[in-house]
């Protein structure tokens, strides 16, 4: 039986599972000896699996590599995370070691009150609870009557970290809350008067008074006094 060459393309793909009718599959192939183009449609059906798997191996390759540039990409992403922190924090232990490590004057107008308390302490209180990094106090002979001369400091990490937690919290003044209510001296009662100074010039005064046997005629001008006893 001739069979026209539509009907032999539409027999192709049970021809090529062989599944066909025994008959049918006699004429097919009484058919395919004598037509070309028929023969290339049936070599080219049993090669489209082929195709299909190559193309399907090329998909999965392409998503492994995809996936081992991703995930070269985010290690990168992070060892250069890593390394930004790092230097971040060297950079700020750095600044807080220098720069940032320098303590700041506190001015004297910060000092709300001085108190002599009945156990013989004498406390100083600072304005709004401001906070401090270092004090330091010594006593002197000033004008034949008997004083201290005491400073107050903060570093300017603190001073600055500080600020940072005011704008958090919606302050706008650079001070923060803290210990306010700072010990002088113990052992006070004959204390007569009372100066602060700037801490920028601790090493100035203490080379006065040590050049002067702790007993200076008068206090030095940067020096202000804050308390004095009335009752003497």
């Amino acid at each position: 039986m001739k069979l026209p060459c539509y009907l032999v393309r539409d027999l192709l793909p049970l021809y090529k599972d062989e599944v066909c009718d025994p008959q049918t599959a006699a004429d097919l192939k009484e058919h395919l000896a004598g037509c070309e183009s028929c023969r290339a449609a049936l070599a080219a059906l049993a090669a489209e699996p082929t195709a299909r798997a190559v193309e399907a191996e090329k998909q999965r390759a392409d998503a492994v590599a995809l996936r081992l540039l991703r995930r070269r990409l985010v290690v990168r992403w992070i060892a250069i995370a890593l390394a930004a922190a790092v230097l971040t924090l060297a950079l700020l232990l750095g600044y807080r070691g220098g720069a940032g490590g320098q303590i700041r004057d506190i001015p004297a107008d910060a000092i709300e009150e001085v108190v002599l308390r009945e156990d013989g302490s004498l406390h100083a209180w600072l304005e709004g609870g401001l906070a401090y990094t270092t004090m330091s106090g010594v006593r002197a002979e000033v004008g034949g009557r008997e004083a201290v001369f005491f400073t107050v400091g903060v570093s300017v990490w603190d001073s600055q970290v500080r600020a940072l937690e005011n704008l958090r919290n919606g302050l706008l003044k650079d001070r923060w809350y803290g210990a306010s209510d700072l010990t002088i001296l113990q052992g006070a009662r004959d204390i007569e008067e009372v100066y602060f100074y700037p801490i920028s010039r601790s090493e100035e005064l203490d080379t006065l008074l040590r050049e002067n046997s702790q007993s200076l005629s008068a206090a030095p001008d940067y020096a202000s006094l804050l308390w004095t006893d009335d009752a003497t």
